[in-house]
Order: structure tokens, then C-alpha cells, then sequence
């Protein structure tokens, strides 16, 4: 699936090495080791403990999120589906941390269609409707996790098993509600739609007083059953609220 983030994870780290560092990181094997002048061969395993991350270094961006997790190894092949048991165990991570309004209900079923998630060629991981619906017709009920604070999502991300909590890094967007910024991801099937553009999209918000964008996503024109569920992108990113959140 496109990244929301992936403009903003540029395919450099740099390893300390006295006066010196190792670029170019995402040119190496799997399994090479890294050598830099003036010190002895190191696995990059070695720099990138979790635990010294957390402990050490209070202020990340999301491109030291993503390769801390080594997330850039774990998308060199297709993604597994997600289970139900996986966002469940997400949305009980989030609300351990959230306000309690601000909770998430495990149990609710956001698509109000039938679909299915699977493989979508050239895309990675998409959903597809498995009914036809007219467009105006209510496709699912919003329910997204919201982060106020950068360090509320560092928090939530390293909270996660690794590998899902590379998954929300590709899911996440940022956003301004009346002028204040957050990051949003969406801990349920929807959150893997993937990106149509303003040309092909066919699920997001219309204008109308019988239209409650605040709590619905609509079919914005007619699907067909089979047809792929495609949001865009566009209005859901805001790249200086990354920024403003500290995590560029």
C-alpha cells in the first residue's frame, strides 16, 4: 500500500562512528554488516536496540521510527493481512493511553458493506467491496485513533509488535482539526484502502446537509461489487502538521 509517510522517510541513517558514518543504508543486505573507517565490522543490529532507543534518545522523527524497526526489510516482501485479534490488540494499546471520550470501541465494525482485504496487484494489501452500492450510500463509520503529541504517538508506536507497528507507520496521516494538528491512523480494515486519487476515488465525504462527514465515509460514486474501495490520499495529509508535531 502508498505510503501516507513515505515522502517523509527518506532512505538514509547515519551510523555514529567517531568522526566518522556509514551512509546509504537502505543499499545494504539484509545480512551485511556495516563497516565504517576507523572502527571494527558491526551488524547494524548492534545501533538499533529498542531499548536504547527509548532510553537514549526522547525526540525521533518517523524516519528513525521506520528504521529503528528495520520496517524498510519488512516491506521488501508482500504484507500479511491483519487479523481482527491484531487491531483489537491495537485499539487496547490506544486506549490504555487515550482520554477516556477519546476511546475506541474493539467490537465496532466500521464498514457498513460487505468486504473483503486482500491482495491488490502493484499495491500491496487493498479492500474490495463484495456488494454493489449506489453512490450516496453510507460505506463506513469513522472511528479513527488521534494523537495530540508527537511523543503520545512514539509512545503508542513502540507499544506495538514490531512488525504492525510498521504497518501504522505506513497507515498514519497527519491532519489539522480547527487549526491544531494530529496524527490519525485508522485501526480497522478500512485503513488499508488505498489511494485513487481524486479521478478514481470512490469512498470519502459529499456535500449536502443529509451528509454527515464528521462520523461517515459515503460512496462517492457507484460501486460495483468486486470493484476496489480507493480513498484519496490528498485530503488527508498535511505535511507541516507533521512537522509541528516534531516527528520531521
Amino acid at each position: 500500500m502508498p505510503s501516507r509517510i513515505s515522502s517523509f522517510l527518506p532512505a538514509l541513517v547515519l551510523f555514529a562512528s567517531g568522526e566518522e558514518t556509514c551512509e546509504n543504508y537502505d543499499s545494504r543486505e539484509q545480512t551485511s554488516e556495516t563497516t565504517c573507517k576507523g572502527e571494527e565490522s558491526k551488524h547494524f543490529h548492534d545501533y538499533f536496540i529498542r531499548d536504547n532507543w527509548v532510553d537514549n534518545n526522547e525526540n525521533k522523527t518517523l524516519a528513525d521510527l521506520w528504521f529503528t524497526l528495520k520496517c524498510d526489510y519488512l516491506y521488501q516482501m508482500p504484507r500479511s493481512i491483519p487479523t481482527k485479534a491484531n487491531f483489537r490488540t491495537s485499539i487496547e494499546l490506544y486506549n490504555s493511553l487515550a482520554d477516556l471520550t477519546d476511546r475506541l470501541d474493539p467490537d465496532l465494525e466500521t464498514f457498513q458493506i460487505k468486504t473483503e482485504v486482500k491482495q491488490s496487484e502493484g499495491k500491496g494489501r487493498g479492500v474490495f467491496a463484495l456488494e454493489s452500492v449506489k453512490k450516496g450510500s453510507v460505506l463506513r463509520t469513522t472511528d479513527s485513533a488521534y494523537f495530540e503529541s508527537g511523543d503520545e504517538y512514539r509512545e503508542f508506536i513502540l507499544g506495538l509488535e514490531k512488525d504492525f507497528a510498521c504497518d501504522v507507520l505506513q497507515w498514519a496521516y497527519s491532519y489539522r482539526i480547527n487549526d491544531v494538528p494530529y496524527v490519525l491512523v485508522d485501526l480497522d480494515n478500512a485503513t488499508m484502502c488505498n489511494d485513487g486519487g481524486l479521478d478514481y476515488a470512490n469512498m470519502g465525504c459529499l456535500e449536502g446537509k443529509e451528509f454527515d462527514c464528521d462520523l461517515y465515509e459515503y460512496a462517492i460514486r457507484d460501486i460495483k461489487e468486486g470493484d476496489e474501495i480507493l480513498s484519496n490520499y490528498a485530503i488527508m495529509d498535511n505535511e507541516p502538521a507533521w512537522s509541528d508535531l516534531g516527528l520531521l
